[in-house]
C-alpha cells in the first residue's frame, strides 16, 4: 500500500490510502496528510483531510502552526469542518486556533459550531452563558487553561476514557427504548468508533429495539476485553 502511495498522482486517491494506513497504526504518513491538507485546492479533499488530522493529531501535531497554515485562508466550509471536528482532537491545543477562528467567521454558522466546541472542552455555557463574546470565553480559557494537564486528552468535562462514552451511549439508548424515540446520539458512538476501530452498531435516528441493545451490550463487551487507558488518544485502537 505504501508504494502505491509513492506513485500516485490523484489527490483523492492519495487521502484515501492515507486514510488506511493510518487506520493499519502507520503515523509515518501523518506528514504526507499535513501536506496534503495545507496544498490542496480540492474541498472535498481538505475536508477529509481536517477530519483525519483532527482524529490522528497530536498535542505535538496542534502545537506547531505551520501544520494548520490551511486556516488562514480557509472557505466557510472548511472552517465549519474544523470547527466541528475539533473535538476529536481531544486537545486543549486545539482551543487557541478555535478562538482565531471565531474573530473571522463571527455571525456565521461556523461562529455557532465554534461556540459549540469551545463548550465541549470549557464548559462555559453553564457559567457565562451561550451568549458569551469572544473575549470572556478567550479569559475564560486563560484561566481554565491553568488548571488544566495539557499532556492528557480531554473529552467534554475529563479525561477521555472509552468506558465513559459507553455510559454517555447506553443512558440515551435505554432512555430511547424505554420512551419509543428515536437514537439521537451521534458524536459520542462516532467518537467512540474512531478511537477503537470498531462500528458502533446502531445509527443515529434508528427506533431502539431489544434486540438492538443486545447488540450495543455484545460491542461494548466486546472492546472491555481489551485495555483501554484513560486519558490517552486512540486511532482504530492504536495508541497515538
Amino acid at each position: 500500500m505504501r508504494e502505491k502511495l509513492v506513485q500516485v498522482q490523484d489527490e483523492k486517491d492519495c487521502i484515501l490510502l492515507i486514510a488506511e494506513l493510518l487506520k493499519k497504526g502507520d503515523f509515518s504518513v501523518k506528514n504526507l496528510l499535513i501536506d496534503l491538507m495545507n496544498t490542496t485546492k480540492d474541498d472535498a479533499v481538505l475536508n477529509l483531510c481536517i477530519r483525519l488530522f483532527c482524529s490522528v493529531c497530536t498535542h505535538e501535531d496542534l502545537e506547531n502552526p505551520q501544520n494548520l497554515n490551511f486556516l488562514a485562508n480557509v472557505s466557510e466550509l472548511g472552517a465549519l469542518t474544523f470547527a466541528s471536528s475539533a473535538i476529536n482532537s481531544l486537545s486543549y491545543e486545539v482551543i487557541p486556533y478555535l478562538l482565531a477562528l471565531w474573530e473571522d467567521w463571527e455571525d456565521t454558522d461556523v461562529a455557532v459550531a465554534i461556540r459549540d466546541s469551545l463548550d465541549s472542552y470549557l464548559d462555559y455555557y453553564d457559567v457565562l452563558g451561550e451568549e458569551a463574546d469572544l473575549d470572556e470565553v478567550g479569559q475564560y480559557y486563560l484561566d481554565k487553561v491553568q488548571s488544566v494537564d495539557k499532556r492528557l486528552y480531554y473529552y467534554e468535562k475529563g479525561p477521555i476514557f472509552l468506558g465513559d462514552l459507553t455510559k454517555i451511549i447506553f443512558q440515551r439508548l435505554y432512555m430511547a427504548a424505554n420512551q419509543k424515540e428515536r437514537f439521537a446520539l451521534f458524536i459520542q458512538p462516532s467518537l467512540l468508533s474512531v478511537l477503537s476501530g470498531y462500528h458502533f452498531p446502531l445509527e443515529y435516528g434508528q427506533e431502539v429495539s431489544e434486540q438492538d441493545l443486545r447488540k450495543a451490550q455484545e460491542y461494548v463487551d466486546f472492546l472491555a476485553q481489551k485495555e483501554w487507558k484513560k486519558s490517552t488518544k486512540y486511532f482504530y485502537g492504536y495508541n497515538l
